[in-house]
């Protein structure tokens, strides 16, 4: 979606000196246009949403004045600026900037395709006996013949997506258990294997399905519980063959109408909201106590242990021969824990999504938490308030965010689960803030057509 974007700004992209000439010529004529465009915009409105507003307005109208006034606006930052016409100079540096962005996208997209799994390893086999009987060409060479024999190829294969339930035929055997079909496999009948809680919502799939046969197709399967679903393999202890050792796991699409938010912060590591968000309505709420059950004790351990290794390298500073002093993995061993629980409730609760806090973002989050306490410790006396902020920073343990954010990621797409990013609040209550993180993609998308209406 980027590289089209920007592919279709560039084929936008104008010069001043082009853009007036549907105005006769009159610089005034078209930054007059282009406030009028930005008149009818609600000024509530972020500027990417602005941006957004303005892409589709361009789509939309054959106008060349409007396009014009568009590709301006949008060209000076969603404004119009006070300067007159845009020198040369300008003009290709912003062109140029643009194009070497596209350049980069593409680059990282050819990249991200992914090749074929060595399942039968004849690619690190091949890539061995090369790296024994050659001499690398360059560094670079050698560096990605090691990468590849130090890569551990997975001996499974990728998931298989099934977009409409229609590609997914329900049956029962003689034992009267539910089995599948999948298209492309309708050779092999598969049996289902799940927990107690789970089990009604396959009977729920296979009842779907039975309607619409009873009925004669007269209802739509869009109206059907399962919209999609993916069949995994995941590696097992098992003995034998591939396909008897491993297990074969189906993922269907959850409630898209539960989200799960995470908000995160020093004094309350973690904190989750599950809402629906057709109704703002919360399921529930955890800490990180709640999240932990047994294991909370190792919190305040994890604590303990970097305020001490704190202390230690303060010392060690003093020394000539300083060696900065390494973390346990204590840290990330809680990290799993905590990702683990918190996608063990979206699992059960079947949620479509989960949004964390930006990570780029949570300094500040955490720099407002300690700057708010130190207001309500020592009111009225900033100096008092700065020494209680830079004694607080190194009482509390510094989480981090970006491998507990990472665990998240990496189990969630085992499960199906989207993650997206969303802004925080950094003030309120931490029960609060997941809220209003679990409803923050739904606000952005009502922003997303900012157009003024009149009551």
């Amino acid at each position: 979606m980027q590289l089209e974007g920007n592919s279709r700004w560039l084929e936008m992209l104008k010069p001043d000196s082009l853009l007036i000439e549907s105005f006769d010529g009159s610089m005034e004529a078209l930054q007059n246009q282009a406030q009028q465009i930005l008149d009818n915009i609600e000024t509530t409105s972020t500027q990417e949403g602005i941006a957004n507003y303005l892409f589709q307005k361009y789509e939309k109208t054959e106008d060349c004045q409007m396009r014009d006034a568009i590709v301006y606006l949008i060209k000076n930052g969603c404004s119009v600026p006070k300067n007159r016409l845009e020198t040369k100079e300008k003009y290709q540096k912003i062109k140029r900037k643009l194009e070497i962005k596209i350049q980069r996208l593409k680059r990282q997209i050819e990249m991200s395709i992914p090749s074929g799994r060595d399942l039968e390893g004849e690619k690190w086999l091949h890539t061995l006996i090369l790296a024994s009987n050659t001499m690398p060409v360059d560094q670079s060479e050698s560096d990605s013949w090691f990468s590849a024999l130090k890569r551990n190829s997975p001996s499974i294969p990728y998931p298989i997506v099934y977009e409409t339930n229609e590609d997914l035929k329900w049956c029962l055997n003689d034992q009267n258990r539910i089995c599948i079909k999948f298209s492309g496999l309708s050779d092999h009948i598969f049996q289902i294997y799940c927990d107690s809680r789970q089990l009604p919502y396959f009977w729920r799939f296979y009842e779907d399905q039975e309607l619409k046969k009873a009925s004669k197709d007269q209802f739509s399967s869009a109206l059907f519980t399962l919209r999609s679903a993916m069949i995994i393999w995941k590696e097992d202890d098992g003995k034998g063959e591939p396909w008897h050792k491993n297990k074969l796991y189906l993922l269907y699409q959850g409630n898209p109408n539960f989200f799960l938010g995470v908000a995160m912060g020093l004094q309350e590591p973690v904190t989750i909201a599950l809402v629906d968000v057709t109704t703002n309505k919360v399921i529930l709420y955890r800490n990180i106590k709640q999240l932990l059950g047994d294991n909370y004790h190792l919190i305040r351990r994890r604590r303990n242990e970097k305020q001490k290794l704190n202390r230690q390298n303060h010392k060690a500073r003093k020394r000539a021969n300083f060696q900065q002093k390494g973390e346990s993995n204590l840290g990330e061993y809680l990290d799993r824990l905590i990702a683990k629980s918190i996608l063990q409730i979206a699992k059960e609760y079947q949620v479509s999504t989960i949004i964390i806090p930006r990570l780029k973002e949570m300094r500040s989050i955490t720099e407002a938490e300690i700057q708010a306490r130190a207001e309500e410790r020592i009111p009225e006396y900033k100096e008092g308030q700065r020494k209680y902020a830079q004694d607080y920073r190194v009482q509390v343990h510094q989480w981090s965010y970006g491998r507990l954010i990472n665990n998240i990621k990496a189990i969630s797409s085992k499960l199906g689960i989207v993650v997206e990013e969303g802004k925080q609040p950094k003030q309120g209550k931490f029960t609060d803030k997941a809220l209003q993180l679990a409803l923050s993609t739904q606000k952005n998308n009502r922003q997303n057509n900012p157009t003024k209406t009149n009551s």
